[in-house]
């Protein structure tokens, strides 16, 4: 009996020892960055868990930062040190890859009632009434525990990635994160990091752009012109949502400033349409006020503007926030924004319907739309670096 449960005992302790040292690779592996906000680094690739490892630093620095940007990916041009220098706050980029709603209206919930914020810019796009949540779409689009503060929800989210399946913990130690740190996002400060794509912009601006932001041209000019986003069905989830976040910030007297981001022509084709019109002016109607910076304007329709269909460049988001908070900047872009009210909703939507149709008939009558170039003044030309003012200073050994 006694020999048995020596046995036992040491089974136990065998599996105790193998389950610990197997937690203890997992910590070091950091799989999707889980444990970036326990082991001190001070950057992480955005493909990884950012929700969580951003949602974390917010709360743990909760009172240190004033205001923050939220949006889905285009967000991440937007530089937060830019938006404190205009707001007088200190501000944070909480872009998230693939923003939908439903995730923007657990951000902002959990950033008016956890961490103290006293102002939020929520950067929209067409793009969000495509999808409504994209928690399913894999382990770096959940919501993180955090965001419902259960202690117990955390636990089991920690040990969760401490048992991380092994093959995802062995890709993990051979390709870490710290061999990837010109391309990480710096925490403090949360903006997008594109030091590859400005390389490649820089080198051959051409060639990078017809790779990149003119890719597959003929199909998507096809798809705008057929209309094929009138078949989405999220708008009213979208509009519920904003609803929502518009209540929440006006009950804990939270200021909201809302920013629908410049859109390429191609990238149109995933949400332009007549039923768009409407739920633009139903998005005005909910907010009071929105910037509008999508419509057919010249910077739009400059493809060197942007790094890819869907992205604007960092120089176009800093001319966006000049035009928005009036500073001398701004000047030479007034045909560039425009503050949308109920009062002049509709007028901008009839003029953008007219914009929809000059462009249809010139892709009727030659096959294709003609865009601006480099040599016209609507190019805002690139910096030699696009990484954050943080990074930067990283990377210099300054911090």
């Amino acid at each position: 009996m006694r020999s048995t449960k020596k046995w036992v005992m040491l089974y136990l302790l065998i599996l105790a020892v193998g389950i610990a040292s197997y937690m203890a690779v997992c910590y070091k592996a950091n799989p999707l960055g889980y444990f970036t906000n326990l082991n001190g680094t001070p950057y992480f690739d955005n493909e990884d868990y950012a929700r969580k490892i951003k949602s974390t630093y917010l709360y743990e620095h909760r009172g240190e930062y004033e205001g923050v940007l939220v949006g889905g990916s285009k967000c991440g041009a937007v530089d937060p040190a830019l938006m404190t220098q205009l707001t007088g706050l200190s501000y944070y980029n909480m872009y998230m890859n693939v923003g939908n709603f439903t995730d923007y209206l657990r951000y902002c919930t959990f950033l008016v009632e956890k961490c103290e914020v006293r102002e939020i810019t929520l950067m929209l796009s067409g793009f969000e009434t495509k999808y409504q949540d994209q928690s399913d779409r894999g382990n770096v689009y959940q919501p993180p525990a955090i965001l419902g503060g259960s202690r117990f929800a955390m636990l089991t989210e920690f040990l969760s990635y401490l048992m991380t399946d092994v093959h995802t913990t062995v890709d993990e130690l051979k390709d870490p994160a710290s061999d990837h740190i010109k391309t990480s996002d710096f925490l403090a400060d949360g903006m997008r990091n594109r030091w590859s794509i400005v390389r490649s912009h820089k080198k051959n601006p051409e060639k990078a752009t017809r790779s990149t932001v003119l890719k597959n041209q003929k199909n998507q000019l096809k798809k705008l012109f057929r209309q094929s986003a009138s078949k989405q069905t999220a708008r009213p989830l979208c509009l519920d949502a904003l609803q929502r976040i518009c209540t929440l910030c006006k009950e804990h007297d939270v200021n909201l400033r809302v920013i629908m981001g410049p859109s390429f022509l191609l990238d149109k084709a995933r949400y332009e349409c007549d039923e768009y019109y409407d739920y633009f002016e139903d998005v005005v109607r909910i907010c009071g006020s929105v910037w509008d910076f999508s419509d057919y304007n010249r910077f739009n329709m400059n493809p060197y503007n942007f790094y890819d269909r869907s992205h604007y460049s960092k120089e176009l988001a800093a001319a966006m926030l000049h035009r928005v908070f009036g500073t001398p900047q701004a000047e030479g872009f007034e045909d560039f924004g425009k503050l949308l009210t109920k009062d002049n909703v509709h007028e901008a939507m009839k003029q953008r319907k007219t914009d929809f149709e000059k462009y249809l008939q010139e892709y009727r009558q030659t096959g294709e739309v003609a865009f601006y170039g480099l040599a016209d003044d609507s190019y805002l030309p690139w910096a030699d670096t696009w990484t954050s003012p943080g990074m930067e200073q990283y990377q210099n050994g300054e911090l």
